[in-house]
């Protein structure tokens, strides 16, 4: 991550490779969520960070930054569905269905808007992809308490698989 030093500007490395700020224009890098993000990958930038904190097993950060991307882009399911893995990997099922609930809101307000303008023909292909979403958020409620038993089944057979290698 890279900060611009006068605009206070947060650039990814990889992402905004093409224009970062030059040398004497960048300041060291603070608590990112202080700084305005490139506007043009916010969500990448903010993504990426929230993995990284996944990683470092830094649950209150991951979700909170899922969360902003989210607010910023509510009609992007990988987001939920990240937001999902991290649910499940610290153990918050409960509040997996509401998250994707919202998420099928979002979507179902969308389809509303659409419908209300005259749609041509990018209007009709957008609307069957708001369809598309709307059905994937309808499969991904009616699964999950199926995948939380899958994980938790999962997870008994590693540690017995621990056990057996330890005896």
């Amino acid at each position: 991550m890279v900060l611009h030093k006068k605009n206070r500007v947060l650039h990814h490395v990889i992402n905004c490779g093409k224009h970062l700020p030059l040398e004497n224009n960048r300041a060291p890098v603070e608590a990112a969520l202080d700084n305005h993000l490139h506007y043009r990958n916010k969500i990448a930038i903010i993504e990426k960070l929230a993995l990284a904190a996944r990683k470092a097993k830094d649950q209150k950060l991951a979700i909170s930054l899922l969360t902003k991307a989210i607010e910023h882009s509510p009609l992007s399911p990988h987001l939920y569905d990240s937001l999902v893995r991290i649910y499940g990997e610290f153990k918050l099922y409960d509040k997996i269905v509401p998250l994707l609930t919202k998420g099928n809101q979002n979507v179902e307000s969308a389809i509303k808007a659409h419908n209300s303008a005259q749609p041509g023909e990018k209007g009709r292909k957008r609307l069957a992809q708001l369809e598309r979403l709307k059905l994937g958020f309808a499969s991904r409620i009616e699964n999950a308490p199926k995948r939380k038993g899958k994980a938790e089944r999962k997870k008994e057979r590693r540690s017995k698989v621990v056990l057996r290698t330890i005896s």
